[in-house]
């Protein structure tokens, strides 16, 4: 990322961190994926079981580096 979109990531954390509603992973993934547009950032999602429960996940990947060190916990869903 150039310095800029280091800058406008670093202001998105902090926007999300005060954002008094859904502070999903998927609107994260949305902001972060437009930020990093000029990267051809693909917003991937994943689901995982927890003790028969599905929990869902979006992260964003440019290439093939995932940009969420927990998107490994989740099958990416096609």
């Amino acid at each position: 990322a150039t310095r800029e979109e280091a800058r406008w990531l670093r202001n998105a954390a902090r926007l999300l961190r005060r954002w008094p509603w859904d502070r999903s992973c998927l609107r994260r993934s949305l902001l972060v994926g437009w930020i990093l547009r000029r990267h051809s950032p693909e917003l991937v999602i994943g689901t995982r079981m927890d003790d028969g429960v599905m929990h869902a996940h979006a992260w964003v990947r440019i290439g093939t580096v995932d940009l969420d060190a927990s998107a490994g916990e989740h099958a990416e869903f096609l």
